[in-house]
C-alpha cells in the first residue's frame, strides 16, 4: 500500500475468524472491531484521533453487548479477547 496503512484482508486474515462459534451479526461486529483496531493503529501518529478512537471503543461495546445476549455468540466461556 502506498500510503503505509494496513492491508485490511491480510490483516484479517490473521484471526480464524470463520472457526470462531457466532451468528453471521456477531460474525460482522468482530470483523468491524477488529477493522477499526487496525485503523486506530494506521492513525498513532496523527494529532486528531478523538473520531478513531470512539469507532474503536464503539465497536468493541457493540460486539460485547451482541455477545452476551446472543445464544450463539455466547456458546463459548471464554472472553472475546482470548477468542482473537
Amino acid at each position: 500500500m502506498n500510503d503505509g496503512a494496513i492491508d485490511k484482508e491480510a490483516f484479517l486474515s490473521l484471526w480464524k475468524l470463520d472457526d470462531l462459534p457466532a451468528c453471521d451479526e456477531g460474525m460482522g461486529l468482530a470483523r468491524r472491531f477488529l477493522l477499526r483496531a487496525g485503523e486506530a493503529v494506521d492513525k498513532l501518529d496523527q494529532t486528531d484521533v478523538i473520531a478513531t478512537r470512539n469507532a474503536l471503543i464503539r465497536a468493541h461495546k457493540e460486539l460485547t453487548a451482541h455477545r452476551s445476549e446472543c445464544p450463539k455468540c455466547n456458546e463459548v466461556d471464554a472472553p472475546v479477547h482470548q477468542l482473537m
